[in-house]
């Protein structure tokens, strides 16, 4: 309620019947954003039938479109409804939202509670009042409490309908000697500081900013050919993730600050941007822009360090969690320092939905695969002591010591940043060896599946009788030895250091294929009439001896996959955070 409105709002409280219906200004943003999300799916959607999309994936994300598609029309019809969202008169308060109406002997209080889910009218009855079914009134709740959710209306319209119930139960609670409802104290307590907060930051761009960074960035990896719902760990790698043997091995620092720009598809930035957005709108009023970029960017470094210890060992590993982790843990600070000016409800609004967010990701870390909680942690911790050390807006402090605090705060994240990456143990898997080795497979394994392919249909013909003996040594002599000399030479190229895991698996199938070609060579050979016919089926006798010890090896290590399929092992998959 803003001060300025006192005159107006009391002499809108003397009209019989004040209605409030559904503003389409007042969800202006939410609509074209669903629209403008329902059309990414459906370009999802056409681009993977275009690319030949398995049949689940499509199915997945036809549910989406249809989902999105519901829900925007739910919407559209809420905000474009005619019907009033509440009626208040003189004999009380009536809303859809309420099983029956409410008489105001029977309203104790009122409070106005904004929050990232919307904004609700929290209606206090007494005790006297029959328990009703109703409204936000179900099983487990307070049977005392119902609230109706005005979301739909516009701020102004908020606020009216808050000021208007108060004026209502005004002369109520004067004729029962009872002083100004504790709702009401809040409300003005709330306006006052809200007033306050913007009057020194009276626009949060460095949140649009951040936020922007972020989209823009997703944007142009899919608009560059990276997939929008599961990019490929490679490509990521190529764009900035961080990696402990690339930060650690190859100097690449920079990676610790472009890894927290990148997402592994668009369910993963549209949480983080969520979880972001109603924090760094509370942090950047309490601590301005300058102070909320130092916050963001000194989580993102601290968490993406931590993570050098941790999951980026063994995966690549990106998302902006350790930054929004960093922001919320700013909020927590300043729920705590600030916990007398903060009115009661904002105060357990806000502890209680970013306290719940936080405590559910970490958990969610630790039961889940795929989830970078080192970055969540050290993002947290980070963000946490640079809020304690610097001043907020609020802060009677000279420029002279602002600046010395965002120095102090500046210098202190960067020897944490610089102390974990010096002490990062060394990495087991080399990523950028691991991508190219997987590049080179990708170019590789069809020239070698060719080869295989060709002999076995050629070995199957002659053992159905569809082609001779002679006719299959021809075939030797003329199609599968050059076949598979290539590839041989092919898979040479495929150099690895020996602590490699895939070394072993390389070897046996360099050996695999030589031993399968100097056998081909020497039935051409023992098939032509070579003179040492005794010499050559011994040797042969000799290379299929090994040939057998080697394929078992090769069958042993398979993957339940086919081999033939391009991925790496579980250290190179992506972790998100």
């Amino acid at each position: 309620m803003r001060e300025d409105d006192q005159d107006i709002l009391v002499l809108e409280a003397t009209e019989p019947t004040r209605h409030f219906t559904p503003s389409r200004g007042a969800s202006r943003w939410v609509v074209p954003a669903l629209v403008g999300l329902v059309a990414g799916v459906m370009a999802l959607a056409f681009a993977g039938s275009l690319r030949g999309g398995k049949p689940g994936g499509i199915w997945v994300v036809g549910a989406l479109l249809l989902f999105f598609l519901g829900l925007t029309v739910w919407l559209v019809r809420a905000v474009s409804g005619k019907g009033p969202v509440l009626s208040i008169s003189e004999s009380g308060i009536r809303s859809p939202q309420l099983a029956q109406p409410l008489a105001w002997d029977e309203i104790d209080d009122a409070e106005l509670l904004r929050s990232a889910a919307g904004c609700f009218l929290q209606l206090q009855v007494r005790e006297a009042a029959p328990r009703r079914w109703g409204g936000s009134l179900w099983p487990g709740s307070d049977p005392f409490v119902r609230r109706i959710n005005l979301v739909n209306l516009t701020r102004l319209d908020q606020d009216t309908a808050f000021s208007v119930v108060h004026a209502r139960l005004a002369p109520l609670r004067a004729a029962a000697g009872r002083g100004e409802p504790v709702g009401l104290q809040q409300a003005r307590a709330a306006s006052v500081l809200d007033a306050q907060l913007r009057t020194h930051t009276p626009l949060p761009w460095a949140l649009y900013a951040v936020v922007a960074l972020n989209a823009l960035v997703w944007l142009a990896g899919v608009a560059a050919g990276l997939s929008p719902l599961k990019p490929e760990s490679a490509r990521l790698f190529a764009w900035g993730a961080n990696s402990a043997s690339a930060v650690v091995l190859d100097g690449q620092y920079w990676r610790l600050l472009t890894a927290t720009f990148l997402h592994a598809g668009a369910v993963h930035i549209a949480l983080n941007l969520f979880a972001l957005w109603e924090a760094g709108r509370q942090v950047c009023r309490w601590y301005g822009n300058t102070q909320f970029l130092l916050i963001y960017l000194g989580a993102a470094l601290a968490g993406s360090a931590l993570s050098l210890h941790f999951s980026a060992q063994q995966a690549v590993s990106v998302g902006a969690s350790g930054a929004v982790f960093g922001v919320l843990g700013a909020l927590l600070v300043v729920v705590q320092r600030r916990r007398r000016l903060l009115p009661g409800s904002s105060l357990k609004s806000l502890v209680v939905t970013q306290g719940i967010f936080i405590a559910y990701m970490l958990a969610q870390g630790f039961a889940q695969q795929g989830i970078d909680n080192a970055a969540h942690g050290g993002g947290l911790m980070a963000g946490v002591a640079m809020a304690w050390l610097l001043r907020g807006t609020l802060d009677a402090s000279n420029p002279l010591q602002r600046h010395a605090r965002q120095g102090l705060a500046a210098a202190g994240v960067g020897f944490v940043v610089l102390a974990l990456v010096l002490t990062t143990p060394p990495p087991p898997i080399n990523h950028r060896e691991g991508f190219a080795l997987v590049e080179k497979l990708g170019r590789v394994l069809p020239q070698v599946q060719a080869a295989e392919k060709a002999l076995q249909q050629d070995a199957r013909a002659l053992k159905d009788g569809k082609i001779s003996n002679t006719q299959m040594i021809d075939a030797m002599a003329a199609r599968h030895i050059p076949a598979y000399r290539q590839a041989g030479a092919a898979l040479a190229t495929l150099e690895l250091p020996a602590n490699n895991p895939r070394s072993a698996a390389l070897a046996d199938a360099l050996l695999a294929n030589r031993l399968l070609t100097e056998m081909m060579e020497l039935e051409v050979r023992k098939a032509r009439g070579a003179s040492d016919q005794e010499a050559l089926r011994q040797r042969l006798a000799e290379l299929s001896a090994q040939f057998k010890v080697v394929t078992q090896r090769i069958q042993a290590r398979a993957p339940k996959k086919p081999a033939s399929t391009p991925k790496a092992s579980n250290g190179l998959f992506p972790q998100s955070n």
